[in-house]
């Protein structure tokens, strides 16, 4: 009951302090084997009010507002802050596909692969590939190979280009082309050219 007048009291005029509100929060609530009632503190908000303008202040001290530190620790707890998005990063949807899962042909270096035919049909050509663990694929032109972040660039009828990148002494990234043939050798046709 004296919640419900607190609050009526509230509403009707917010800048008058009731006394029983100060014994609501300061004192602890009375032991009794009825059911527990909330005490509520509702700090004054100046709110602008033709009827409020007009009634009297009383000189009581405010209620102190109960502060919660336990949520200001949360937010200050190291975990949280580090598990916060760094506002200067890029969204984890522009990431390269260096994070995207690999497939099984992305896990083995070039010169495992060996080359087992070139289908060739009235729209693509495609070249069947043998893994190390001798699984059977199916590429491309486009497909990714290779460890080193390398793509089908071209297939002849004897054998598959794969364009490769590498990182040189200076950090600049640069193309690497290897050719692997039917006889199962690995070209590297970089150092062919040069």
């Amino acid at each position: 009951m004296k919640l419900f007048l607190f609050i009526l009291c509230l509403i009707q005029n917010p800048f008058v302090n009731l006394p029983f509100a100060d014994a609501a929060v300061a004192s602890p609530p009375p032991a009794s084997t009825g059911p527990a009632q909330a005490s509520v503190v509702v700090p004054a908000l100046p709110i602008a009010n033709s009827r409020a303008a007009s009634a009297p202040v009383s000189n009581a001290p405010a209620a102190a507002p109960i502060r919660n530190d336990s949520a200001v620790d949360a937010l200050l707890n190291e975990d949280v802050i580090r598990s916060l998005r760094d506002p200067f990063a890029l969204p984890s949807v522009l990431l390269t596909k260096k994070d995207a899962p690999k497939t099984d042909l992305e896990i083995f270096p070039l010169k495992d692969f060996k080359l087992n035919g070139v289908i060739t049909g009235p729209k693509k050509t495609r070249a069947m590939v043998t893994t190390p663990t001798n699984k059977v694929f199916f590429v491309r032109v486009g497909d990714r190979i290779g460890v080193r972040e390398g793509h089908v660039s071209q297939i002849s009828p004897d054998s598959i280009r794969v364009l490769e990148y590498y990182t040189d002494e200076h950090g600049k990234r640069m193309p690497d082309s290897y050719e692997v043939k039917m006889s199962g050798e690995v070209v590297s046709l970089s150092k062919q050219e040069e």
